[in-house]
């Protein structure tokens, strides 16, 4: 009915706020940064995809790797979740950096919070 069809009209859908459709391709890699106090962060969505960590603040730069893209759940649900493993060595053991990204729909595809 037409309460089922406003639903649906006024549904963002990820993929096209995105920029992609899931599952991802090897050429579909989409990255995206924020600047964050001395940091910036920076995200590569996709097979082959990696996450990263630069403290701007020395010089050179420091990269630290966050880890590679290790796959994404959620799709069709609003909130896509992305991981991200095998980064550097923390200096704890066999502990390695790791992250996660959460998507939700918005006006613009950006990172709008970085947590630590």
């Amino acid at each position: 009915g037409s309460a089922a069809q406003a639903t649906e009209n006024s549904t963002w859908i990820e993929e096209e706020r995105i920029g992609y459709t899931a599952p991802l391709r090897p050429t579909e890699t989409l990255c995206y940064e924020k600047l964050e106090g001395s940091y910036r962060y920076e995200v590569c969505i996709g097979d082959g995809g990696n996450s990263t960590q630069t403290h701007l603040g020395s010089n050179p730069n420091v990269v630290y790797s966050l880890g590679s893209y290790a796959g994404s759940t959620g799709w069709g649900t609003g909130l896509v979740t992305v991981s991200f493993i095998g980064g550097e060595d923390e200096g704890c053991g066999d502990l390695k950096r790791q992250a996660t990204a959460s998507i939700t729909c918005g006006d613009t595809a950006e990172i709008i919070r970085v947590t630590e």
